[in-house]
């Protein structure tokens, strides 16, 4: 399933150089959770929370129907400081490459806990 999404980025970045269509760098924040983002097909998205590094928190990331929106690449931890527990910047990136509707809910919880310490979701609406 890896090797299919990356193929399909790589298809998309390459028809993107080839036929002169810019993409724009659509940044999600926490801010627009339970919210629609509208984007267009070739657009770059990506979902940026804040998340404790190293106190067993983990994103957990999770797609609903919809194939307008597909991963590109693997998320990322950008650190605000040093130190145990501090907090920083997950990135979660992601491509639209056809017209319709994606959602996106993105989990932040212990692998025992029933309930998330953190959960953030929203609706990406892809144009032409």
């Amino acid at each position: 399933m890896k090797a299919v999404i990356a193929a399909v980025a790589l298809l998309m970045a390459v028809l993107c150089m080839s036929t002169g269509a810019s993409a724009n760098q659509i940044i999600i924040g926490a801010g627009q959770n339970h919210t629609t983002v509208h984007a267009e097909i070739n657009d770059n998205i990506i979902v940026q929370l804040e998340g404790p590094r190293s106190t067993g928190h983990q994103g957990m990331l999770d797609f609903w129907p919809g194939p307008a929106v597909i991963q590109n690449g693997k998320p990322s931890f950008d650190p605000n400081g040093h130190g145990h527990g501090k907090a920083g910047i997950y990135n979660f990136p992601f491509v639209a490459v056809q017209k319709g509707l994606s959602t996106i809910r993105l989990e932040f919880a212990r692998h025992w806990e029933a309930n998330p310490q953190k959960s953030f979701i929203v609706t990406i609406s892809v144009q032409n």
